[in-house]
């Protein structure tokens, strides 16, 4: 088809169109005229058509034209994007960093029960702790009694509660550890508004001792009361109880308020009855460290102060290495599977074997027969255990070396001797 045929058509169509609707309009057209009317308006109509198709197909091979010839350089590189042909490599978006505010109402920084937490150290550097490895312990430790733990010093954190009980809680129910390290608490009463942070001196812990090594038929709330005198002050908050003395087999426990600068015992000598003593064995319930060399808790034998002053001076105290042995005190206080296993076996097979004779005489040779025979089985062990403790420093100047470490401090020995009464 010629360029510009369908446009000729279309206008002398569009003409003829025009006179036949004037005629029409003035009364002087025929049926015939009528018909070439209609005809030609579908004539006008077909090219119409035409024109639009050809239209189109021009515009798509404009817009191939288009596309083909785009000047090198017209395209634009994203704007989130930057490219380096040299280089071929894309770099990474830009990070966006939004701070976000500490929520003060959820750490509970205004609540009304507050304790303060200080890790406790008696010998050796402080470990450092970061806020949130505090809130991660102590959240899973107090569950649904825990509200929040905010930092008052590098050492020292705050722990919030909601009410009186959650506090009474964490309070009763120590110590509280992480790891091998134990926290100090220090009750905040709101009601007392003038006390300063030096007031607070984290001195006393509550601790749950066992007592293992006591005969069922011994056990009485008098024996266990002494004992526990003999380590610390009984606890306000643990009222005793009978299932301190026989809910376990093994053991008899109670709670004491221990002072943190004062040794702890490891054993104590107990006198049953007239003919029958032995050794009773303390264990310590979740107390990471007890020093074997001097009996403080909250450090090791390896960074004992008092052991170390004592070896860095023995020249001039003239003093041996086998005179500050590096265990002096029993290392089951804080591992109950290192208690003898023997446990007063013999003192049991004693009761079990032999009848109780109410007839004075038979008391009396029963009485020489069982310390004939103890005596005969052990000299050879006691003198090996003589000798060894006659090398050893006494307590009184390992004491004395403390003393001029820590002014003020006390201890006692590891031994201790009890009565008991015959039952």
């Amino acid at each position: 088809m010629r360029p510009g045929c369908c446009t000729g058509s279309l206008k002398r169509s569009l003409f003829a169109l025009v006179e036949v609707a004037v005629a029409l309009v003035e009364g002087s057209c025929c049926s015939v005229c009528f018909l070439g009317c209609f005809a030609a308006s579908a004539v006008l109509e077909d090219l119409f058509l035409k024109k639009r198709l050809m239209e189109g197909q021009d515009l798509v091979k404009e817009q191939d034209n288009r596309v083909l010839t785009i000047p090198p350089g017209s395209l634009q590189p994203d704007p989130g994007i930057e490219i380096n042909m040299q280089s071929l490599s894309i770099q990474d978006p830009e990070v966006l960093h939004i701070q976000a505010d500490q929520n003060k109402e959820e750490q509970g920084q205004y609540s009304r029960y507050n304790i303060l937490m200080k890790l406790a150290v008696t010998g050796g550097s402080p470990r450092v702790l970061s806020l949130q490895v505090v809130q991660q312990s102590m959240s899973r430790a107090w569950r649904e009694n825990y509200h929040g733990i905010s930092q008052l010093s590098r050492y020292i954190f705050v722990a919030h509660f909601r009410s009186l009980e959650a506090a009474m809680f964490v309070i009763t129910r120590q110590p509280w550890s992480m790891g091998l390290d134990n926290f100090l608490l220090e009750w905040m009463d709101p009601e007392d508004q003038t006390r300063n942070i030096q007031d607070y001196k984290f001195d006393v812990i509550f601790v749950t001792v066992r007592v293992y090594g006591v005969p069922p038929r011994f056990r009485s709330q008098e024996l266990l009361t002494k004992i526990l005198q003999s380590v610390g002050q009984l606890s306000e908050f643990h009222p005793f109880s009978q299932a301190m003395i026989h809910a376990k087999p093994d053991y008899m426990w109670g709670t004491i308020k221990a002072k943190v600068n004062i040794s702890v015992r490891d054993r104590i000598w107990v006198s049953f009855a007239k003919d029958l003593a032995a050794w009773i064995y303390l264990f310590y319930e979740r107390i990471g460290r007890i020093c074997t060399f001097c009996g403080l808790m909250f450090h090791s034998v390896q960074y004992c102060p008092t052991r170390n002053n004592l070896l860095i001076s023995r020249q001039r105290l003239q003093i041996s290495l086998d005179q500050i042995p590096s265990v002096r005190f029993g290392q089951w206080m804080v591992n109950v599977d290192l208690i003898p296993k023997h446990l007063n076996s013999e003192i049991q097979e004693d009761m079990d074997s032999f009848s109780s004779f109410l007839n004075p005489q038979l008391v009396r040779l029963q009485k020489q027969f069982m310390q004939s025979s103890k005596g005969k089985s052990k000299v050879s062990d006691e003198g090996g255990v003589s000798q060894v403790v006659n090398k050893e420093l006494s307590p009184k100047e390992i004491n004395k070396q403390r003393q001029q470490l820590q002014q003020g401090d006390t201890s006692k020995y590891s031994e201790m001797h009890l009565q008991q009464k015959k039952f």
